[in-house]
């Protein structure tokens, strides 16, 4: 009984035995076939991580590429928002400024209507005072009181930038030869040429002073009267083809001459100088007929001054 005992227990750990060597090589086989699949996913896992390797630099870029453009965008929508509250007040600004602009036109306009009703006005009264001025002339050289009578003058030339000097030597010359001038109208001519009205002598005073002035033109003068006389004549000369009147005297510069003489009364009301103020030969033609002693040509004159003066 025991030897059955003893060969089934055999039996049992054969059998046990040989089970286990079965389960234990199918075992390994599944560990094998594990390790390759272990070996394979290990390979497939590298293969990723070093194409993630040169991936992942790149998606790093583009996510700091998006944050700074989301920065970006922040900032441009912030200013979106200040430029429409500053889109308001210009708005609201150019409103304004419309408004002002439609209240200057109609300002300018009224300005416009009021300036030119003062033109208008301007223009009245002094087409009104020269008629009443060339009134006085003419009753002062018809012979109704001379002693407080009105004469005309004038000043004319041809280059506009010789007219301050000039307009000096003209008011200087009448002042000191105890004129006062009235009245001044600048006239709107191809040459410049201002009008004069002068009171303070009467015409038959002015003819004897300036013949006086003619004779001693030529020689070194003794009086303001002389000095302011020489002086409008040599301005005269210098600023180019014009001439100048006072009363009976009338000094004309041409391109070629210089010449100087004194009016007679009838003459000095028949001369027309607003006839001929573009034309100073035609000025000098109607000097050249006066009397010899009421005329000079004293062209070489300042030439002969001036050499003298050097000396």
């Amino acid at each position: 009984m025991t030897s059955i005992l003893l060969v089934l227990a055999c039996l049992v750990v054969g059998a046990a035995e040989l089970y286990l060597a079965r389960g234990s090589g199918q075992k390994a086989r599944q560990l094998t076939e594990l390790g390759v699949l272990v070996d394979e996913q290990e390979r497939r896992l590298q293969s990723l991580t070093t194409q993630l390797g040169g991936t992942v630099p790149a998606l790093q870029r583009r996510l700091n590429d998006l944050e700074r453009l989301s920065a970006d965008m922040l900032q441009a929508k912030n200013r979106l928002a200040q430029l429409g509250d500053q889109s308001v007040v210009f708005s609201r600004r150019l409103s304004a400024l419309e408004d002002s602009r439609d209240f200057g036109q109609d300002l300018n306009q009224r300005i416009t209507r009021t300036l030119e009703a003062l033109e208008q006005n301007l223009a009245n009264v002094l087409r009104y005072t020269i008629g009443q001025l060339d009134q006085a002339v003419a009753a002062t050289l018809g012979g109704a009181d001379p002693a407080a009578g009105t004469v005309s003058g004038g000043l004319c030339g041809t280059d506009a930038a010789q007219r301050p000097g000039l307009s000096r030597a003209y008011e200087l010359c009448s002042r000191t030869n105890g004129l006062t001038i009235r009245f001044r109208v600048p006239l709107k001519t191809t040459a410049w040429h201002v009008r004069f009205y002068l009171t303070g002598k009467s015409p038959r005073e002015l003819e004897r002073g300036f013949l006086s002035l003619l004779d001693s033109v030529r020689s070194q003068p003794a009086s303001p009267g002389e000095a302011t006389f020489q002086g409008l004549l040599l301005t005269l000369n210098d600023s180019g083809p014009g001439f100048t009147q006072i009363g009976p005297m009338v000094a004309v510069r041409t391109q070629d001459a210089l010449l100087c003489g004194v009016l007679t009364l009838t003459e000095l009301r028949r001369f027309d100088a607003d006839r001929i103020v573009g034309d100073p030969t035609a000025v000098a033609v109607r000097l050249r007929t006066l009397p010899a002693e009421r005329v000079r040509d004293i062209t070489t004159w300042p030439a002969r001054r001036a050499r003298n003066g050097r000396q």
